[in-house]
């Protein structure tokens, strides 16, 4: 009887182990697909902020380009320059860095989302206004 009922239990404590064998792995395995799931929704959102940061550089670049030639339109209508140039875009703001005779140097600032570009121009107002340099500054 002993030896019977020995089997038996060793028989049921095989199915016990192999129950918890199977729930662990279970377990481990929802456990390691939960963070390659979460893993890969923060690379998902991460890119989504790059993107958008992106977007929010170009778009203030834009605006501040937009600004430039404003001012530059200004400048050959009028020979003078506003602090303060409105476009339909939005608002940029322009510091004159030097008037020297025909000779204007220029800096202008427009901000878009929180990202801020300046562009710095050199333009000469003769006849008609040409650029000689514009570029992007930090």
């Amino acid at each position: 009887m002993w030896h019977r009922n020995h089997m038996k239990d060793q028989q049921n404590y095989g199915h016990i182990n192999r129950g918890y064998i199977a729930l662990t792995t279970v377990l481990v395995v929802g456990v390691v697909l939960l963070i390659i799931g979460l893993s890969v929704s923060l690379i998902a959102i991460s890119e989504g902020q790059l993107s958008l940061s992106g977007r929010k550089n170009e778009t203030a670049l834009n605006l501040t380009e937009s600004c430039v030639h404003d001012a530059l339109l200004r400048l050959s209508n009028t020979n003078a320059l506003n602090t303060t140039i409105t476009i339909p875009e939005g608002t940029c703001s322009l510091t004159v860095d030097s008037n020297v005779g025909t000779t204007w140097v220029f800096t202008v600032a427009g901000t878009f989302g929180g990202n801020t570009k300046k562009i710095q121009t050199t333009a000469v107002r003769g006849s008609t206004v040409s650029v000689t340099s514009s570029l992007e500054i930090p």
